[in-house]
């Protein structure tokens, strides 16, 4: 119920102001099923899309490094950095591979550290 609640508000009917991303972020710490966490981290690179917060870029990185996570939320964690840096689905990881194949792509770091310092540009030159 949780899981679909999640993905009907942000996902579907756009709420993304600040009270649903605390909501996202509790789930995300909080709850005990991993299917829910996932999808509060998708969730998250919904909410801030393009918004380059360094924070938030990097709480969603110690997600996605966290052993103790399940892999498919660390998944949702490595795909929300690209959103959150404004990057065009198209460069989304897993965009050309199908769902069967996506335990197979491995995060990038070199990548991640690429999309950190892009975040860095653009604040510097705005």
């Amino acid at each position: 119920m949780r899981y679909y609640a999640l993905q009907s508000l942000v996902l579907d009917l756009k709420q993304k102001g600040s009270d649903m991303a605390s909501i996202c972020w509790e789930l995300l710490e909080e709850d005990p099923d991993e299917d829910v966490r996932s999808m509060a981290t998708a969730c998250l690179g919904s909410i801030y899309f393009g918004s380059r917060d360094r924070r938030v870029f990097r709480k969603l990185t110690t997600i996605a490094k966290d052993s103790k996570q399940p892999e498919y939320v660390r998944w949702r964690a490595y795909g929300a950095l690209f959103k959150i840096a404004g990057r065009p689905p198209s460069e989304w990881p897993g965009f050309r591979v199908s769902w069967r194949e996506l335990d197979q792509v491995q995060i990038d770091w070199a990548k991640v550290a690429e999309l950190e310092d892009s975040l860095d540009a653009v604040n510097e030159s705005g």
